[in-house]
């Protein structure tokens, strides 16, 4: 089942080697800064393996609005706010370890996966100040 991957993801070789078809978008590549990480995603790219997806401006506005709602809106990078979107457009798992996005993507029903530091135990709302 083809997944949508961060940066975390990605940074993680083993996802990279064990996964037949990955998504990510153009700003989680631009997040990869050092060179290891950045020919593991070039590589998988270069493989077919990862393909490299903008999300619609339908889907980055039902994401901000969901965020907004919960009041995880100020903790949300344009990234992680376009790989939710992606996941929400293709309809497939988001593969994280930040617990923000996982909530978000809970509350919008998304399958998700963490990595390295889990998953969240149950989707929370935030009161915003």
């Amino acid at each position: 089942m083809p997944e949508i991957l961060d940066a975390s993801a990605i940074i993680n070789t083993d996802t990279l080697q064990s996964k037949e078809k990955m998504y990510t978008t153009p700003s989680v590549m631009k997040e990869l800064k050092n060179i290891e990480s950045k020919s593991l995603g070039e590589a998988a790219i270069a493989q077919g393996n990862l393909k490299v997806i903008k999300p619609s401006k339908k889907h980055i506005k039902k994401i901000k609005e969901k965020a907004r709602e919960i009041g995880s809106d100020e903790n949300l990078s344009k990234t992680d706010i376009e790989v939710l979107a992606l996941a929400l457009q293709e309809k497939q798992k988001l593969v994280t370890d930040d617990y923000t996005m996982q909530n978000l993507a809970a509350h919008l029903e998304l399958e998700y996966e963490g990595l390295t530091r889990g998953e969240i135990n149950k989707k929370k709302k935030f009161k915003q100040t």
